[in-house]
């Protein structure tokens, strides 16, 4: 976390969410936030991951697949109920033939699914929370689809 951090320059990122612990809730909302910024951090590093597949650039491989890797571990960690994560670690860990820590993940965010649809988010009264079901579900059946295509 502390490396992506620093190497990646997010540290005003998240010096700018310093403006949600004045608010109810808002202890809350930093953690989803700064997740969300070390997933888009490690989207970032995927086409230079696949750039250095293509050109056989173990250098920069091995050092955008550190990056993208720890930003989402990290993610992970600090907001583990964003299922999309492990969706995307697992489809990184793919991508480089890590099939079995791409299985991993899968598996991870698949049990994360089955507990969080224990949630009654259909009785909330926020639109975009009474569609979290159907949101999962469609992540569920990426992770299915991902998994299925694993060969271990």
């Amino acid at each position: 976390f502390v490396h992506v951090s620093q190497d990646k320059n997010l540290i005003p990122k998240y010096a700018a969410l310093q403006s949600l612990l004045g608010v109810d809730g808002g202890i809350n909302a930093i953690c989803p936030r700064i997740a969300m910024i070390l997933s888009s951090e490690a989207e970032d590093s995927r086409s230079a991951i696949a750039v250095a597949l293509k050109r056989g650039n173990q250098n920069d491989l091995k050092k955008h697949y550190g990056h993208a890797v720890d930003a989402l571990e990290s993610a992970i960690l600090i907001e583990p109920n964003i299922v999309p994560l492990y969706l995307q670690l697992a489809s990184l860990q793919a991508m480089i033939g890590k099939n079995e820590d791409a299985r991993k993940f899968c598996m991870a965010g698949l049990e994360r699914i089955q507990k969080l649809k224990s949630i009654p988010f259909h009785k909330s009264n926020i639109e975009s929370v009474k569609n979290t079901r159907s949101d999962m579900d469609e992540i569920e059946s990426h992770i299915n689809a991902l998994l299925s295509k694993l060969v271990v």
